[in-house]
């Protein structure tokens, strides 16, 4: 799958990259995406989401961005989930919710010449493993019931639907969970 693309390279990205990320956001909403089926992020917003605890990652080929993951740690105050939501969640997946440590997958896009290849898949896996390894025991995303390839993988990762909510402009997003640890109370 990714070993066709010779010079295909990983990279943690930080704010130097903003640039490269936005453009490669805006190249796939020029391909007629809009804000039902995928987030718009503005360069505030992503400098706002550097500033802030996260990890990322960037695939390159021949030193130009064609993929990239950004995630973030969250509090029990966050965009995605209220605290008694988040109380939910500790419920259902039994996590102990003193000593939890939860992190967003924020977005993941992938230059369309490049869609199909596992890119996506590749990313939300490293993601996962950096996260376990740090002892983090849930990963939550939203994803729009219209990115059909996005739930797919979302799907075939082992993440659960939670629930359908309004986020971003009022857009449906179905809130996808992951118990990364499996600790159990």
């Amino acid at each position: 799958m990714l070993q066709k693309y010779k010079n295909f390279e990983l990279k943690k990205l930080n704010k130097k990259d903003i640039t490269s990320i936005y453009e490669l956001q805006n190249n796939v909403f020029s391909e007629g995406y809009t804000e039902e089926k995928l987030r718009y992020n503005s360069l505030s917003m992503l400098d706002d989401f550097f500033s802030s605890k996260h990890h990322s990652l960037g695939i390159y080929d021949d030193n130009n961005l064609i993929a990239f993951g950004l995630s973030k740690l969250i509090q029990a105050k966050n965009e995605l989930l209220t605290e008694e939501e988040l109380n939910e969640i500790y419920n259902i997946e039994k996590i102990n919710k003193i000593n939890n440590k939860i992190a967003v997958i924020k977005l993941i896009i992938v230059k369309k010449e490049y869609r199909g290849n596992g890119f996506q898949l590749f990313i939300l896996n490293y993601l996962e493993q950096f996260y376990k390894n740090q002892n983090f025991e849930l990963l939550i995303a939203s994803v729009s019931p219209q990115n059909t390839y996005s739930l797919k993988n979302f799907i075939s990762a082992n993440y659960k639907k939670f629930k359908i909510k309004k986020l971003y402009n009022n857009q449906d997003r179905i809130i996808m969970i992951k118990n990364i640890q499996k600790k159990r109370l």
